[in-house]
């Protein structure tokens, strides 16, 4: 059982225990907890993310911002040593943590797909554009990236429905 659900698609949403966790609620800890999250299957440079958030800031700088970022990021996610991983160099989430992502599920049904029942399943877990209010540089590819997904899911569930007339 899932103790945590993450939703990504749309707005963003986290439940813990089917409960709404609001207490992550600052655009920067909600941007660093999605960009761990769409970069899962590999630990993430410290520097890159560093950089990535606080461009216009010495590394000295952006890595103490990150770090402060993190810490009140733990602080806020319940049970946070099952879902975040750090040591001095990179941080992940943790890949075999208890939770769904929306995201994974739609990347998973469409890479698994082969009849057209189940690229239906897979166009319906695309539930929209994946945070469409945020604006953040890193995430347009990502946004970009799905979205392809998406069109190819569906140009793949036409062809297959034609085909059955």
């Amino acid at each position: 059982m899932s103790l945590v659900k993450i939703q990504l698609f749309g707005d963003f949403q986290l439940t813990y225990n089917g409960r709404s966790v609001t207490a992550i609620n600052s655009p920067r800890q909600q941007s660093l907890l999605v960009y761990l999250l769409l970069h899962r299957h590999h630990p993430q440079p410290r520097r890159h993310i560093a950089f990535l958030f606080w461009p216009d800031s010495s590394e000295r700088q952006a890595l103490t911002n990150l770090r402060t970022l993190y810490a009140r990021l733990r602080q806020k996610l319940p049970q946070a040593d099952l879902f975040l991983q750090a040591d001095a160099q990179t941080m992940q989430w943790q890949i075999d943590a208890p939770f769904t992502l929306d995201v994974a599920e739609f990347e998973t049904a469409v890479s698994t797909a082969t009849t057209a029942t189940e690229w239906q399943t897979a166009v319906n877990l695309y539930s929209g554009t994946l945070l469409p209010g945020w604006y953040d540089e890193w995430l347009e590819p990502e946004r970009q990236r799905l979205q392809q997904q998406f069109f190819q899911a569906n140009e793949t569930l036409i062809t297959l429905l034609e085909d059955q007339r």
